[in-house]
């Protein structure tokens, strides 16, 4: 048969499909059914059948091959190439091994026991080969298997080429990526944080930093300040606080909460480093907030552990004058650098939450059977309070009248693990301190001005409202003395919201910028009905004596008023302007 006399070949098709049809046959027109003849007559005439059938497919075969001899002919003249099919044949075989060995290396990547550098020289030869085939491949021959794949019906292998290319590229990225993780972890064990920052920003992906973390931490934790310190080194907020939860989840994972020293810093690190950062994005600080309270529980648990161990157990190995010179001997310096100290400079709130529920156990313990127990029991939390109070009266007031404001409301009978000493000492706190614990509405009072803070009604942006000074309303009346009626919010630590009483929305504020246009000073404070501008309106309060300072973290000034200056500004200028008092309105 030849190339020129394709109508035979037609024929030969036409006839292979005439002879199938008859062959086949169907149960109403064939010659023989199966009902008509034996059952070897069946195996027989499946025999033929299949013989027919088999001869059919070798004729197809033969016409197949000779159509594809024809097709390499006229796709080498069409495109002016040299491709025929041994040549085919070996680019086919090439293109399948590249193909394996590629998909081979991409599935080692995901296996952690295999080295990644012995895995990076596999992927250095293997480009060889792909250098090699890449080589071979001229225009003209990519024209021509596009042509020879279109005629076969298959995928082009130039299309395999390039999807095992992308394979190769995806693949030495991600062996970049491990090289450089490895790298990462290696620079932090040595403590070159800086160098261990900047890879991690080539790589630039937060999703590796469990992994990072992970490793350095090593289930051990001795390498807490390692991981500690490297987010320390990161200015970017939301890496430093994603390396802080893999931090905590280490923690976790291993039940390491045995260490106050160590979640005290935790917590304190993210205050300093993320939720006090005024250019923090809100979901960050919120998100950071909830890990502060996580850590706080568990600090709970240790701290409690601590104030029933300096509580007495067994009130019958001392009568009471034995008592107090043991005490007197031993345990005069129980609280100085403990977790209770540390705690309440922390977080004092967190320490009269646990002084309170330790405190009443004890006292409500009907394991103990005594006729003085409950004296005993008060006796012996009395000196620890008076201890406490002792050590930090002088030096930080305003910590202790939180402290006591919150104890104290927490149940109307803990003043009984006061004594009358004590008590006065409380008293005797600065009213201004006082009153900013509480929570109560109050009024704000500048000792260089003599005036109260109020807000104006008159608006210069939609509810924005001017801030100044005034002398405070006589009247009794409720309504004429909202202006000048604020409550201190506490956000944690010194940091406060002044709120105005005017709105339950509406916050002290201070701006940055020039942003008045009705001849308002710049920097000038105001207060803003319902902002999400969260460090616009938090406020250090600055104990000063009686009087206290207010300082705006936005623009790191003073809240500052005087006889000569009007409305209320935010300044540096020192001196009895930027003293206020804190007084029940």
């Amino acid at each position: 048969m030849k190339f020129s006399k394709l109508e035979n070949y037609s024929k030969i098709i036409v006839t292979f499909l005439i002879i199938t049809s008859t062959s086949l046959g169907s149960p109403t027109t064939s010659a023989v059914t199966i009902d008509q003849v034996t059952e070897t007559s069946k195996l027989n005439q499946a025999k033929l059948l299949r013989n027919d059938l088999r001869n059919h497919i070798d004729y197809v075969e033969k016409i197949i091959d000779n159509l594809d001899e024809w097709a390499f002919i006229e796709i080498a003249n069409l495109t002016e190439n040299e491709l025929n099919e041994s040549i085919y044949n070996e680019l086919n075989n090439n293109i399948n091994i590249l193909q394996y060995n590629i998909t081979e290396l991409s599935s080692k990547i995901f296996n952690d026991n295999n080295d990644i550098y012995k895995l990076e020289n596999i992927s250095i030869l293997l480009q060889k080969d792909f250098d090699k085939f890449d080589n071979e491949l001229n225009d003209k021959l990519k024209d021509a298997l596009n042509l020879l794949s279109n005629y076969k019906n298959e995928t082009s292998m130039i299309d395999i080429y390039n999807n095992a290319s992308l394979i190769k590229s995806e693949t030495d990225q991600k062996i970049i990526k491990k090289i450089l993780i490895k790298t990462c972890i290696e620079k932090i064990r040595l403590q070159k944080y800086k160098e261990a920052k900047n890879i991690l920003n080539l790589i630039n992906d937060n999703n590796v930093i469990n992994e990072i973390v992970n490793e350095v931490y090593n289930s051990s934790e001795n390498n807490f300040d390692l991981v500690r310190k490297f987010s320390k080194s990161n200015s970017n907020i939301r890496i430093s606080y994603n390396i802080y939860k893999a931090l905590y989840d280490q923690l976790v994972l291993y039940d390491h909460f045995n260490d106050a020293d160590k979640l005290i810093k935790f917590i304190t690190k993210l205050y300093n480093e993320i939720i006090d950062d005024i250019n923090a994005p809100v979901n960050i600080k919120q998100d950071s907030l909830e890990l502060v309270d996580l850590l706080k529980v568990k600090l709970k648990v240790l701290l409690k552990s601590f104030i029933k161990g300096i509580l007495r157990t067994n009130f019958q190995r001392y009568n009471y004058n034995r008592y107090n010179n043991y005490y007197n001997n031993n345990n005069n310096n129980r609280l100085t650098n403990s977790i209770f100290y540390k705690i309440f400079l922390l977080d004092e709130r967190l320490l009269s939450f646990t002084c309170n529920e330790v405190f009443n156990e004890r006292l409500a313990n009907k394991d103990i059977i005594l006729n003085n127990y409950e004296d005993l029991v008060i006796d012996d939390i009395q000196k620890i309070l008076s201890e406490f109070i002792g050590n930090y009266i002088n030096t930080s007031e305003r910590k202790l009248a939180h402290f006591f404001q919150h104890f104290l409301a927490l149940n109307t009978e803990n003043n009984r693990f006061l004594t009358n000493n004590d008590l006065n000492k409380i008293s005797s706190l600065p009213e201004t301190l006082k009153y900013i614990a509480s929570s109560e509405i109050v009024c704000i009072y500048n000792s260089d001005s003599s005036e109260y803070l109020y807000i104006s009604n008159e608006t210069f942006t939609m509810n924005k409202y001017k801030v100044s000074t005034k002398p405070i309303e006589q009247s009794s009346s409720t309504n004429s003395n909202y202006f000048n009626q604020w409550k201190f919010i506490r956000f944690h630590h010194n940091i406060y919201n002044i709120m105005n009483i005017f709105s339950n929305y509406s916050y002290l504020m201070s701006s940055i910028n020039d942003e008045f246009n009705e001849g308002f000073k710049s920097n000038s404070p105001y207060v803003l009905e319902t902002s999400n501008q969260l460090n616009h309106y938090e406020w250090i309060i600055v104990s000063d004596g009686g009087s206290v300072n207010i300082y705006n973290i936005v623009n790191n000034r003073y809240l500052f008023s005087s006889k000569e200056i009007d409305p209320v500004v935010s300044s540096n200028y020192n001196g009895n302007g930027r003293k206020w008092f804190v007084k029940k309105c």
